[in-house]
């Protein structure tokens, strides 16, 4: 379902519109989605789905992936849709990456408001130690 996705909002075939896709575009896209999925996928199976998807919020984990960035699962999100995008560049596939990123960093400020009234101090020391995505990001 994932492949199938961005012909949800690919234009037809214009010259103008749209880039023909390379071998090469098409293996590194679909590079740039295995590592997401990994990422993504990979964080919420290690981390538990109870916890993954918020329904148990007893302790406050900061191992694995997380001592690299508290939303691991954004970023492998963010993976793939730019790997996808590369796969099939449009002026849609570019708009869906900036809906995507401004849309998932919503989310994520949402999100910090609940584990600060969650964890309180623990949680503001963990957002100083780790950045919220990737390095200084």
């Amino acid at each position: 379902m994932l492949f199938a996705l961005p012909f949800s909002f690919l234009p037809p075939d214009w010259p103008w519109f749209y880039q023909q896709l390379t071998s090469s575009s098409r293996v590194f896209g679909a590079i740039i989605v295995s590592m997401g999925c990994v990422l993504s996928f990979g964080t919420m199976l290690s981390f538990g789905l109870k916890k993954a998807f918020g329904l148990e919020t007893s302790s406050l984990v900061r191992s694995s992936v997380y001592n690299i960035s508290r939303n691991p699962q954004i970023v492998g999100g963010w993976f793939m849709v730019i790997g996808i995008s590369v796969q099939f560049p449009s002026f849609h596939s570019i708009a869906w990456v900036v809906a995507s990123i401004i849309v998932f960093h919503l989310m994520v400020l949402s999100e910090e408001e609940h584990l600060i009234d969650v964890f309180g101090t623990k949680y503001k020391e963990y957002a100083v130690q780790v950045p919220r995505y990737l390095f200084f990001f």
